[in-house]
């Protein structure tokens, strides 16, 4: 387990970095106005991956199952009529390309302005590119093959740095960031590609319920981590909106930095609790309920530690550093950058319940969870009369912190955890 644990933490590492490191680069090549502009296609496509990752926790579950029985020395007894897994994610991520590219022409223009034709496609692409990835990942998760799983993660943000130092080179520009953005997807494929075992594993791994059964779970998972994509991934796009209604004194530069900062403060929690998710599920789905409970509780505290930390250090260095990194137009104060950093805590907590209402089977509550939490974010975000860096920090707090005693709540009466 320790050893796993190194795996997936220093995969989680150098997706960390790679990560800050491309939005180094954009931040710097389009300054703050243009900045922001990128930041909210990178959102809007990272809230449509956001739900096919409900397709990593699902198959996460299912393929831990399968584990357990084949360790306990159990036959296997496969089902021929239930469905692959990795068929399902196919389907549903062709199916979610057309949903994309069929509504784009009413919230596109509203988002992406009269340019928005590039853009949709370009998102559309995205459930095509990371539908077999992301089935990959749930079965390396769930079979405990955390090499695997961690070079497949490694794969997308180390070729979206590389793409995003091309064309900072040699076309910096918002579109061709966008393509750079999405090239990072085609990447992650390599992994199945060329691993034999994960491909006879994708193909061995079935769903516990028939067709119909595995599509509802698989779409309600999706809805659920879709909705949680909203506040983990797609806060950029809340905050612009939030801008367009009620600006509260922020001009479009200053939106470019307040999205920047979410950005950035968010990513020290958020980026290791999201890859580290699927083992969550699986830890929570190898115990008993008492066990379940003494783990989530260490593992609340630690975040709350750890946010706390994070926070000090951040009001401390960030300030004076961003100008330096990213450019003299991106500035701060200490208060604020220090308050979104630990109204992240909030995310984590809410990552952390999450998994366990998925390792229960608790899909509907999952998504209970997750819908009160981005209610109450969006009302704090829309309506708080505060300038809009404070409500932003309010909601991204509030907001999932609310989401998780919901999850807490509903699984204690249940007597699942």
């Amino acid at each position: 387990m320790k050893r796993a644990a190194a795996q997936v933490a220093t995969a989680t590492l150098v997706l960390a970095v790679a990560g800050y490191a491309a939005q180094l680069i954009g931040a710097r090549a389009l300054g703050p106005a243009d900045y922001s502009v990128f930041a909210v296609f990178w959102a809007a496509l990272f809230i449509v991956i956001g739900f096919m990752n409900g397709i990593v926790q699902d198959t996460t579950r299912v393929a831990r199952i399968a584990k357990l029985r084949l360790d306990a020395g159990e036959a296997q007894d496969v089902d021929k009529s239930h469905p692959r897994a990795v068929l399902v994610a196919v389907i549903v991520g062709i199916g979610f390309a057309i949903l994309v590219l069929a509504t784009g022409i009413g919230w596109g223009p509203v988002v992406f302005g009269a340019s928005w034709l590039g853009p949709c496609l370009l998102i559309a692409l995205g459930p095509l590119l990371v539908a077999i990835p992301v089935a990959a990942s749930g079965v390396l998760a769930g079979m405990a093959r955390w090499g695997g799983y961690s070079t497949l993660i490694v794969l997308e943000g180390i070729a979206r740095l590389i793409a995003f130092v091309v064309v900072a080179l040699l076309a910096p520009s918002v579109e061709w960031f966008m393509v750079a953005t999405v090239a990072g997807f085609a990447a992650s494929m390599l992994q199945p590609a060329f691993d034999r075992r994960t491909r006879e594993q994708l193909a061995s791994v079935r769903y516990d319920v028939p067709l119909r059964g595995s599509f509802a779970r698989m779409l309600q998972a999706m809805l659920a981590t879709g909705l949680s994509g909203i506040l983990v991934n797609g806060l950029p796009v809340l905050i612009s909106a939030a801008a367009a209604v009620n600006p509260r004194g922020a001009s479009p530069a200053e939106l470019g930095v307040l999205i920047l900062l979410v950005i950035l403060t968010r990513a020290p929690l958020t980026v290791p609790l999201s890859n580290f998710q699927s083992a969550f599920i699986a830890r929570f789905t190898s115990l008993d309920a008492r066990g379940r409970r003494r783990w989530l509780g260490v593992a609340v505290l630690l975040v709350l530690a750890a946010s706390t930390v994070l926070a000090i250090l951040a009001a401390l260095v960030g300030p004076p550093l961003l100008p330096i990194v990213f450019g003299a137009g991106f500035e701060a104060g200490p208060w604020i950058v220090g308050a979104l950093t630990a109204a992240a805590s909030g995310l984590g907590i809410i990552a952390l319940t999450s998994a366990a209402a998925i390792a229960a089977s608790r899909h509907t509550l999952y998504l209970a969870g997750w819908a009160v939490a981005i209610l109450v974010s969006l009302v704090l975000l829309f309506t708080l009369p505060i300038p809009l860096d404070w409500a932003t920090a309010s909601a991204v707090a509030a907001g999932p912190i609310a989401g998780a005693v919901v999850h807490l709540l509903g699984l204690r009466r249940s007597t699942t955890i």
